[in-house]
């Protein structure tokens, strides 16, 4: 069996799906203080006064002067967790993200 007939038969996410979902995780857990670390430090969140698209939690992008720098969870998450809608986000629980993100499918991740 080819590798995506695998993923398939047993029902799960390919590595790229299942990376892409753990980046979102943290930064959710980030962002809502249920780890100890400061949010400043990582993300800064954008002040909208409408949301045409995504959610109103937007993050603010930072200019990368290296590929090493782009490749931080900090940066590579931004464009992603900017296009996840509302009702996502704005969960209470680590518990209720986690099937949120696992019901939604995103043009970015790969199936």
């Amino acid at each position: 069996m080819s590798y995506w007939d695998r993923l398939d038969y047993l029902n799960l996410d390919s590595l790229y799906n299942r990376g892409t979902k753990s980046d979102l995780l943290m930064t959710y857990k980030i962002l809502n203080g249920q780890v100890d670390v400061e949010s400043s430090a990582f993300f800064s969140k954008q002040v909208i006064e409408t949301v045409t698209r995504g959610n109103d939690a937007k993050l603010c992008k930072t200019k990368v002067y290296s590929a090493r720098d782009g490749n931080y969870i900090s940066n590579r998450v931004i464009n992603l967790w900017n296009s996840l809608p509302n009702h996502v986000v704005s969960v209470s629980s680590v518990g209720a993200f986690k099937r949120k993100l696992q019901n939604l499918r995103l043009p970015l991740f790969i199936t």
